[in-house]
């Protein structure tokens, strides 16, 4: 990583795991390894729980710090470039791990994510940094 002290600054640890549907990986950084371990059991769960998650990372979750990639490297180059200037921010640190939690709330095996994305639950609305 170019900037390791900024990933420090703002968290402590990063997680990756191959994506079950083809080939790829991975990656996310957060506060809190246990919400980390969360979105890989639930990418790792029932097809329509896994396929939620993914749709809602690559699209309304975009602003997450997650990265899917078809490897490591390539998926770690993309975090840091993603998450450059956003990741001083208290507010958008605070807003990553309300939203981590959030998906861990919701997820209910089947399309619990997907429900609250379409109720628009502000924690997985990309917040709004001044």
């Amino acid at each position: 990583m170019k900037n390791e002290g900024d990933f420090e600054k703002m968290y402590r640890v990063l997680l990756s795991f191959r994506e079950r549907y083809g080939n790829g990986v991975w990656v996310a950084i957060g506060p809190v390894i246990n919400h980390l371990y969360e979105l890989q059991q639930i990418k790792d769960g029932g097809d329509i729980q896994s396929i939620c998650l993914g749709d809602y990372l690559e699209n309304e979750g975009s602003w997450l710090p997650t990265v899917f990639a078809l490897d490591y490297y390539s998926a770690v180059d993309a975090l840091e470039e993603k998450i450059n200037t956003v990741a001083h921010s208290d507010a958008w640190r605070s807003a990553v791990e309300e939203a981590f939690l959030t998906i861990y709330e919701v997820d209910d095996g089947s399309y619990g994510l997907k429900h609250a994305v379409e109720a628009k639950n502000p924690a997985l609305l990309s917040p709004r940094i001044g």
